[in-house]
């Protein structure tokens, strides 16, 4: 089978499902991982024989995809900031908003004369990136990332390992723990999706995200700002400051918990929505 033949199948299987144009972005990162061919090298090869190990594996990814699984879960990995990271059943795909909650927090240490021994606390780290970037951006700083999952910190530590950085990982079910020390920056991209919204959410999300990562098991959705917003007064040192990604629908009711700070902003992504809370001690 030819690649040409190949792509005319993997289109056709997927039509309905998919935009044509997501269609044609899904069959050039297959091709780029199974073939490993570049994007360039993709579409110049459209005669090209395929192996038949190769076809299979085609075969199993539509089939994957049909059933709604998301290609970062099937791949294993995905792109965050530039970066390849390790993804799977057990961790959130990363979204664009993360990775400018991280260009804001990049933004704001940048601004500090002297990095050494700043200490930065990640809360809810997933699998990892927020807290492996701003390591890998700022060597000098320490880095602290907890999360209540031990599978999705296997995760993180194996992205940590990955990109050579040294990240002190705690299990911790945050909402029912005390924080011990200080920080300059607290950041966090909480669970923050109502139980109301979830029947609104893509199959892709609802079903193969993990549920925890997406939702806070209680019936408030400001629970975890509520304690990171205490928190922060209690464990941010002099002009620390805290930053996480929200809700667009609580946008003022979650800027509101953070009123007794120096200064505290509502911050929009680049889509127009209230996305963002930062606030200074």
């Amino acid at each position: 089978m030819t690649l040409r033949q190949l792509r005319t199948g993997f289109s056709r299987r997927l039509s309905g499902l998919y935009m044509e144009s997501e269609i044609a972005e899904l069959f050039i990162i297959f091709a780029e991982e199974f073939l490993g061919l570049s994007r360039i090298e993709v579409r110049a090869a459209a005669g090209n024989i395929v192996s038949g190990e190769a076809c299979s594996r085609f075969e199993e990814a539509v089939t994957q995809l049909i059933s709604g699984k998301p290609y970062q879960h099937i791949l294993g990995k995905t792109d965050f900031y530039g970066h390849k990271f390790f993804v799977n059943e057990h961790t959130l795909i990363p979204r664009p908003e993360t990775e400018e909650l991280v260009e804001i927090a990049t933004d704001k240490l940048r601004a500090r004369a002297d990095l050494s021994g700043i200490r930065i606390l990640d809360i809810g780290t997933g699998s990892g990136i927020i807290a492996i970037m701003l390591k890998t951006l700022f060597p000098h700083t320490e880095v602290t990332a907890m999360d209540i999952s031990t599978d999705a910190l296997l995760i993180a530590k194996k992205n940590a390992e990955m990109h050579k950085v040294d990240i002190k990982f705690e299990t911790a079910d945050y909402l029912n723990c005390e924080l011990q020390q200080q920080y300059d920056l607290i950041i966090s991209n909480p669970p923050y999706i109502g139980r109301e919204e979830a029947v609104s959410l893509s199959t892709q999300v609802r079903d193969f995200e993990p549920y925890t990562a997406l939702h806070p098991l209680a019936d408030d959705p400001l629970i975890f700002y509520r304690k990171i917003a205490t928190d922060s007064q209690k464990h941010l040192g002099q002009k620390g400051f805290v930053l996480v990604e929200i809700n667009q629908k609580y946008g003022k009711e979650t800027l509101e918990l953070f009123n007794s700070f120096s200064t505290s902003e509502l911050i929009k992504d680049l889509s127009g929505n209230d996305r963002f809370v930062l606030a200074q001690k």
